[in-house]
């Protein structure tokens, strides 16, 4: 039955890699198994060449190769084609911000989904966008506040609850971008 599992196709959105295919999953960087990466989605955190072998049913295949630069953070969809998605904001990592004086945490991690504190350190004043996306770019909560009561923090609220799932939760405010990432479990 070796015919019968596709082919996985490696996707981009955002920062994330991840495939279609209804399988177990090995993701590789290099030839290499990367440890405990197993879902069908990973997010890299440094450049290099990945595949992702899925396997069902004893049968398994392997992607073609996708050549993953930090520099370089795709399209928000089309596969393979390393693009810029319009805002031209590269992703250069997740857990910590480019810029220190524009930092963003995000608490607790993992989280119930129901609500999740968000603190930002900026050195304006201006008003920060809060977005949370899922992994396929869908924006679940969008919501301008005050960069002063970031400072302090604050419990985002979504109005509906959000799914078990990897999420970004990302803070804009003018040419400033940081990004976190957070885990929802129920």
């Amino acid at each position: 039955y070796p015919d019968t599992l596709a082919v996985p196709v490696i996707e981009i959105k955002d920062d994330t890699l991840f495939t279609r295919a209804v399988a177990s999953y090995q993701w590789k960087k290099d030839g290499v198994e990367i440890p405990g990466a197993t879902l069908p989605y990973y997010a890299p955190l440094e450049s290099g060449s990945y595949t992702v072998v899925a396997a069902s049913g004893g049968c398994s295949r392997e992607s073609t190769a996708y050549a993953y630069s930090t520099g370089d953070p795709g399209d928000g969809g089309n596969p393979g084609d390393g693009g810029d998605n319009g805002d031209g904001d590269p992703v250069t990592g997740l857990e910590q911000a480019v810029d220190r004086e524009f930092a963003l945490q995000v608490f607790p991690v993992p989280t119930s989904g129901y609500s999740i504190n968000v603190l930002l350190r900026s050195p304006k004043t201006t008003p920060v966008l809060i977005e949370i996306m899922d992994l396929l770019g869908k924006v679940q909560y969008s919501r301008s506040m005050d960069a002063r009561t970031l400072f302090n923090g604050i419990s985002i609220e979504p109005s509906v609850a959000l799914y078990e799932g990897i999420y970004l939760v990302r803070a804009t405010q003018g040419d400033l971008v940081a990004r976190k990432k957070i885990v929802v479990r129920k």
